[in-house]
């Protein structure tokens, strides 16, 4: 975060070298990942002197077109854009505006030298806009296709029927980790071969999410306040307790890397209070949400470094050869028989294993013994949740490290409005993160 102000600058003052060449100019941050080629869009608004990406969430144009005035006064993001030369006068003075102040955010110099004073045309039709001083011609890309993190997230071009040009990893959790891990999940990053491999072998688990708790996020009463969240938390608290079973069971197998699965949730994060929706999102609740939403990911690869991979990990026709070696762990029901109860190794019959649900991690470790020398691939059927209890030692000993491995919902409309996640919730007298001992039923607390 530091060096982005020095970063800002030297991006601007490319864009002034090869302005006064004479060339066109289009730059792009680096945490995009480019599906189509932009220049002949570009070619399409020969009159443009600026195009430039936004920040706003819902799309003017149900189409191709430019964004129209009313999303062109909002927020430009310049993390992709197009200079003709003309605009080479502004380029110098959004460079000299940010040497006289070094804290001056080279994105909010754009927006307040270039658009504070844009207007309409009269008579255009191409939702381009008069700007600096009615000196050039300016329009914002239709954030349907060059697509922010969260208009990606929630499937606007889809909607639309279009198909996207770019994704800036905006609007996320997690840093460079983050964008990363989401990228990852929408197929979008290319890992090399290694990525499939592991010295140890890999843990993934179906995630069950029982339909009543989604129909309680569908139909919850959406406001501001801290009991609007509930079913949200009752959603996501369901699935952290699949995934600490599954973390805590991978470390315990020697330390297998987890797939993580896809986390529904029933309210969007932002970081400001809102009601579940940012201002102007069009998202549908509950939805299949980036990892970055609910967990830490810059402190889980920190302490896993490969420790975990993405939902879609395992859909990847790199996974082809790991699908291929996987062995079926079906937690069974409740008094159901032929299941295995971990006093020796589960038998393996028809390509799986059944084991009673309610195991100790020291009977997990036998029924599964040397499972993953002749697998590559557990995968976990039947309520991961199910699976095992903690003693309170191990409680102790996995929460030490997990407990920073989940992040905060934000936010309600209250002083501190953040709520964080903990995947020891329904674990009584557990400390949190914060060294607060939890008594009684798991309820969210704001803060710290």
């Amino acid at each position: 975060a530091p060096l982005l102000p020095s970063q800002g600058r030297e991006k601007v003052g490319l864009v002034n070298a090869f302005l006064a060449m004479g060339f066109d100019v289009i730059i792009s941050d680096v945490d995009t990942v480019w599906l189509r080629d932009p220049i002949p869009y570009m070619k399409r608004y020969p009159d443009a002197d600026v195009l430039a990406s936004s920040d706003v969430v819902s799309s003017t144009s149900r189409t191709e077109d430019l964004e129209g005035p009313a999303s062109s006064r909002g927020v430009a993001n310049i993390g992709i854009m197009l200079f003709r030369p003309k605009a080479l006068a502004f380029a110098k003075e959004w460079t000299e505006a940010m040497e006289k102040d070094e804290k001056y955010w080279d994105q909010n110099a754009f927006n307040d030298i270039l658009l504070s004073d844009a207007q309409d045309v009269p008579g255009r039709t191409d939702n381009l806009l008069k700007a600096y001083k009615g000196s050039l011609l300016v329009g914002i890309l239709p954030v349907s296709i060059f697509c922010s993190g969260q208009t990606y997230k929630e499937g606007l071009f889809r909607k639309l029927g279009l198909e996207p040009y770019v994704i800036h990893a905006t609007f996320q959790f997690s840093g460079t980790a983050g964008k990363r891990h989401r990228l990852r999940e929408w197929g979008a990053w290319k890992d090399p071969p290694e990525w499939w491999t592991h010295p140890i072998g890999f843990l993934s688990y179906d995630n069950d999410v029982p339909e009543a708790l989604l129909e309680a996020a569908r139909t919850a009463n959406l406001s501001y306040a801290l009991p609007s969240t509930l079913p949200h938390f009752a959603l996501v608290n369901h699935q952290l307790r699949s995934m600490r079973n599954a973390l805590v069971l991978a470390s315990e197998l020697g330390g297998a890397a987890t797939v993580l699965p896809s986390i529904w949730v029933g309210l969007d994060r932002w970081w400001a209070p809102h009601d579940g929706r940012l201002p102007n999102s069009r998202i549908d609740l509950p939805f299949a949400a980036p990892a970055d939403l609910v967990l830490d990911l810059e402190m889980m690869s920190g302490k896993l470094p490969n420790g975990f991979r993405e939902h879609s990990f395992l859909s990847k026709p790199e996974a082809a050869e790991l699908n291929a070696s996987r062995l079926l762990v079906t937690i069974c029901q409740d008094a159901e028989e032929g299941c295995a109860a971990g006093d020796a190794a589960a038998e393996v019959q028809d390509g799986g294993v059944r084991l009673q649900p309610g195991r100790s991690l020291e009977q997990l470790r036998v029924a599964l013994s040397g499972a993953l020398e002749k697998h590559k691939l557990l995968h976990f059927t039947g309520g991961m949740g199910r699976a095992l209890i903690l003693s309170p030692e191990e409680v102790e000993r996995f929460g030490s490290r997990l407990n920073s491995f989940t992040s905060i919902h934000c936010c309600v409309k209250a002083p501190v409005g953040h709520i964080w996640y903990d995947l020891f919730w329904d674990i009584p007298g557990h400390t949190d993160r914060h060294q607060r001992t939890q008594q009684g039923e798991w309820k969210p607390q704001l803060g710290p």
